[in-house]
């Protein structure tokens, strides 16, 4: 009885130690298990945060290109109150000498017309060829008449220029008979006519004084109210 005994209890203490191997196999693997668990769930988090950012980083980089496009200052949806300038607008703007640069074979000349009371002189800018006749290309701008709205000839019709020189700062200006025949008289009309051409010309620099000549000879009056028998000087009152 006694050594059946004794090998019950030893055959009781080899299933306790079996036991404990198998609780102790069992908790080892339900930690593995737990640590695979964690490291798993590191894993996805670290592969969704990488995405995150990723996705951030095009959204970004998106952004950045959608910035970096030219934005067009025009609202097509606006077209009274729109800033841009329309075709017949622009074509407008072309035209006019002061809105332009000016091309190195043209230069800018000021010219001078009557106003509607003939008590003064306008001036009127105008692009004429850079050429050695500079001074001829202006006085026939001149002739032709001015382009502006209240400004008013002061050339007689029919007026040709025949001749023009420049000799120490003074120029002699050559018309045809025109100049006179065709001239329709006054006080005010002769001086707008003399001072439109005189302070035309005296706009250079190497002119002071213009003579009158009409077919190449001199003239002592143009309507019989001035003397321009001699050179005529620049009249600031005229302006």
């Amino acid at each position: 009885m006694f050594l059946r005994g004794f090998g019950t209890k030893k055959q009781d203490r080899g299933r306790r130690n079996s036991f404990g191997q198998f609780v102790a196999m069992s908790v080892g693997e339900d930690v593995a298990k737990r640590r695979r668990a964690h490291s798993l769930a590191l894993y996805i988090g670290l592969v969704f945060l990488v995405g995150l950012s990723l996705f951030g980083c095009d959204k970004a980089t998106q952004k950045s290109l959608a910035d970096s496009k030219p934005k067009s200052s025009v609202n097509p949806d606006r077209s009274s109150s729109n800033t841009s300038t329309s075709p017949e607008k622009a074509q407008t703007l072309d035209s006019n000498p002061a809105s332009n640069s000016i091309p190195s074979n043209q230069v800018e000349v000021l010219l001078y017309f009557a106003d509607e009371q003939a008590q003064s002189l306008r001036g009127e800018k105008r692009r004429v060829s850079m050429t050695e006749g500079l001074a001829r290309e202006t006085i026939n701008e001149l002739i032709k008449g001015p382009t502006k709205s209240g400004y008013y000839a002061t050339i007689p019709d029919g007026t040709r220029l025949l001749n023009i020189s420049v000799s120490d700062n003074v120029a002699t200006v050559d018309f045809s008979k025109e100049f006179i025949d065709n001239h329709t008289g006054g006080s005010a009309g002769e001086r707008m006519t003399v001072y439109s051409v005189v302070n035309t010309l005296t706009e250079f620099s190497t002119i002071t004084k213009v003579l009158f000549l009409v077919e190449g000879q001199e003239v002592d009056t143009l309507a019989g109210h001035m003397d321009i028998g001699q050179p005529v000087g620049r009249d600031e009152v005229m302006l």
